[in-house]
């Protein structure tokens, strides 16, 4: 739960009095112009000496011998600290009425019901689609083929990654025949024909359409060749994706299981995610024993309809990429309001203490009793009023840098519960 750093100067609740006693023992400063109220100007001028109201001399009594004249009788002395407690406990404003409150949490982000990753994203995200080319993928399917099917969904697909990932697009079992004397050529084809690039969905559309199913199964072998692909990318700072689509047997002697387990080591990070399109018990166990030695998760579809809804929704990269707008731009709302309500907090404070000056000023100016301390008090409010502006512009500014670290903390922490 958020929690708004609000500008709040309960702290200014006993300044008069602790200012005050402050003031019996220490001399006064210099009294510096108040910078934000110009009435203070124009009510009182606190280089003004006062003046004392001269006093008569008494008259004397005459007397058959000769007497000392009595002393004059002296002002009565004033105590200016009383004045200035009392000038506070008349006119002293009550800052606290000037605290905003709560922003509190403004938005609300619906979890995303997709599977993608089970880590935090890093950075840079990189995703590979691995397409099965073999023969059978060219075998009828609904009035179409396999991989006709396949093509058109992921050209769906790939519109859903994420804007700033790398994407390619590797294919095995396209050269050659079914035939036995062709599967030793078959069994080396797998090509990366869309090398990582940011998405051009034109491009990879005509790219992966003209991919045509012909050969055998090396399902292993288009692993192991992803490792050269994903080398570049440090997984320290990269999230790296594959994403295979079959629906066959390894027919070349190949690994698939330990080739994923070398791609999802520790030194290449792949998670590889794996579909078998209408496969059988066999080819299931299989693939779902590549998917879970790759760190990631096995999709059975047994239809179109089936792999469309994997791709599409469950596998569902836009919905991640709204959720993870949703958190950043509920953090901005709310770290707007915290600085709006703080900014109007500090200004409300800083006029009431503008105010609180020019009243008393006004008093001191205004009532002759106040003729004897008349400078001692105007510095003193003065310089009241100054240390005050200090310590709330200080405060204020404090809360602003909170309020950005925790603006961009709550972006961190989107980038991390924008995991999918």
């Amino acid at each position: 739960m958020h929690q708004s750093k609000l500008f709040k100067p309960a702290s200014f609740l006993l300044f008069g009095f602790v200012f005050l006693v402050a003031c019996t023992q220490t001399t006064v400063s210099t009294p510096t112009p108040i910078p934000t109220t110009d009435e203070i100007a124009e009510v009182a001028d606190p280089t003004t000496e006062p003046t004392i109201a001269a006093t008569e001399p008494p008259a004397l009594t005459p007397t058959t011998a000769p007497t000392a004249s009595p002393e004059p009788t002296a002002t009565a002395q004033v105590d200016c600290n009383q004045q200035f407690t009392e000038l506070l406990a008349g006119y002293g404003r009550n800052l606290t009425e000037c605290s905003g409150a709560d922003a509190g949490t403004m938005l609300q982000c619906p979890l995303p019901q997709s599977s993608v990753s089970s880590q935090p994203l890093k950075e840079n995200i990189n995703i590979q689609i691995i397409l099965d080319a073999s023969g059978s993928m060219g075998d009828p399917f609904g009035g179409s083929t396999r991989l006709a099917v396949a093509q058109a969904v992921l050209a769906d697909f790939v519109d859903t990654l994420p804007a700033d990932a790398q994407v390619s697009l590797r294919v095995y079992g396209h050269t050659g025949s079914r035939d036995e004397v062709d599967k030793a050529v078959s069994c080396q084809g797998t090509e990366l024909i869309y090398p990582f690039q940011p998405l051009d969905a034109g491009g990879f559309v005509d790219t992966i359409n003209a991919v045509a199913p012909v050969g055998w199964t090396p399902t292993g072998a288009a692993l192991l060749a992803a490792l050269d692909d994903f080398s570049q990318f440090d997984p320290a700072t990269n999230s790296n994706f594959v994403y295979l689509i079959s629906d066959g047997l390894e027919t070349c002697d190949g690994d698939p299981a330990a080739a994923a387990a070398q791609l999802n080591s520790a030194n290449v990070g792949v998670t590889v995610n794996v579909v078998g399109f209408a496969v059988d018990a066999e080819t299931t166990q299989e693939l779902q024993e590549t998917a879970v030695n790759g760190g990631g998760t096995y999709f059975p579809a047994n239809d179109a309809e089936a792999l469309r809804e994997i791709f599409i929704e469950q596998i569902d990269w836009a919905a991640w990429g709204e959720y993870r707008a949703c958190l950043v731009d509920t953090a901005a709302a709310i770290y707007s309001e915290d600085v709006n309500q703080n900014s109007e907090a500090f200004s409300c404070s800083m006029q009431m203490v503008s105010d609180e000056s020019a009243d008393m000023l006004a008093a001191i100016a205004a009532g002759s009793e106040y003729a004897q301390c008349s400078q001692e008090l105007t510095e003193r409010i003065i310089n009241r009023q100054n240390e005050m502006h200090g310590t709330l512009t200080r405060e204020f500014d404090a809360l602003l840098n909170a309020a950005e670290t925790e603006f961009d903390e709550q972006v961190d922490e989107a980038e991390e519960e924008s995991v999918p």
